[in-house]
């Protein structure tokens, strides 16, 4: 029999649910035409939410260009559980910038009833292939099962929308309003100088993390329920997420502000995390000529991974001297990149 596993109170579900994504959607029009007026059109937008932009290519709701929407048409109840997607399935919803308007294709209309309810779900980006979703034979709110790519170059933040149940036409101007949350937390490494040394450089870095995960959406509860939560397979596999910097080149000096070595997207379960560090320094043999000297480290715990949750912003600084390296932990109230840091612990590595 297959059992579901704890750690640390996160749900661990057994890796078969995997076979639940590979059921695909019709991505034009679900899977039923239900009651459709000709004369009120479903049209979408989105609002900023928590999603303000992390870095110069992260996603906010602002710069998002395609999502995918599920949508459940329960008639005049309420949805429930074993409801499925039977009025859009990951319909792909595009906008070619900003301010745009958000269009699909075939258009979708308000049923003929105005007590007549949709149920809505959102998710961005939309997938083309990077993870998986759950198909119109999944029955309750879309599941995506998400593996974060290793290179920190092709990551990128997943959003998701806090469902809106029970629409009429008559809700919010028959418009669909979304407002998208982060799912995965956001760590960036930075990089300091703590002693006076020259020609300190980062050669490779690396973190490690939770590989793969499972984002199941669910009716919300309450006004505060974002309507979303992580589980992960059991046994929990991690893997090990890539730097993009190869030759950084850290300060000379300890009056040199930290600088931005790299950020991560990862799945919000930092239990097992560690770095890997390798840096160089110049120094110089007894008859005073030049050599490199290489420092390796390896497995090293980090600080504070209990922060690691869904939407949170985390950073470590790492303050490099020839002796030894000080790792701090700060985290910051929201995404936004102009919020005050609060440091919340810090380790020594001699």
């Amino acid at each position: 029999m297959n059992k579901t596993q704890s750690i640390s109170g996160t749900r661990h579900l057994p890796v078969f649910i995997a076979c639940l994504l590979l059921t695909a959607c019709n991505t034009g029009n679900g899977t039923s035409e239900v009651l459709q007026a000709e004369k009120l059109p479903i049209g979408f937008s989105t609002a900023p939410a928590e999603t303000q932009q992390t870095r110069n290519d992260g996603l906010t709701a602002d710069n998002l260009s395609a999502i995918g929407v599920y949508a459940y048409y329960t008639g005049s109840r309420n949805m429930q559980k074993t409801d499925t997607p039977n009025f859009m399935c990951n319909q792909k919803v595009t906008r070619t910038e900003g301010s745009s308007t958000w269009t699909y294709s075939p258009l979708k209309y308000w049923p003929n009833n105005p007590t007549d309810k949709l149920s809505f779900f959102a998710y961005g980006p939309y997938n083309t292939g990077s993870f998986s979703v759950s198909g119109n034979a999944q029955s309750g709110p879309p599941i995506i099962e998400y593996t974060p790519p290793r290179s920190e170059s092709a990551q990128t933040d997943l959003l998701v929308a806090v469902p809106l149940m029970n629409q009429t036409s008559a809700s919010d101007n028959s418009l669909v309003k979304l407002r998208f949350h982060h799912t995965l937390t956001r760590i960036a490494i930075y990089v300091k100088s703590d002693d006076n040394t020259t020609g300190k450089q980062i050669t490779a870095f690396s973190i490690r993390g939770m590989k793969n995960g499972i984002l199941t959406c669910h009716i919300p509860e309450d006004s505060k329920d974002k309507g979303f939560g992580w589980s992960y397979p059991a046994p929990a596999e991690t893997e090990t997420f890539t730097a993009t910097a190869t030759r950084f080149d850290i300060p000379d000096n300890t009056a040199t502000p930290k600088e931005l070595l790299a950020t991560f997207y990862l799945l919000p379960y930092g239990t097992e995390s560690v770095f890997n560090l390798t840096y160089t320094y110049q120094a110089y043999n007894s008859d005073n000529t030049d050599i490199i000297q290489t420092i390796v480290l390896s497995n090293q715990t980090l600080p504070s991974t209990e922060m690691w949750t869904e939407g949170a912003s985390i950073s470590y600084t790492l303050g490099i001297s020839r002796k030894k390296v000080t790792v701090t932990a700060g985290s910051l109230p929201t995404w936004n990149t102009g919020s005050t840091e609060t440091v919340s612990e810090t380790v020594v590595i001699n």
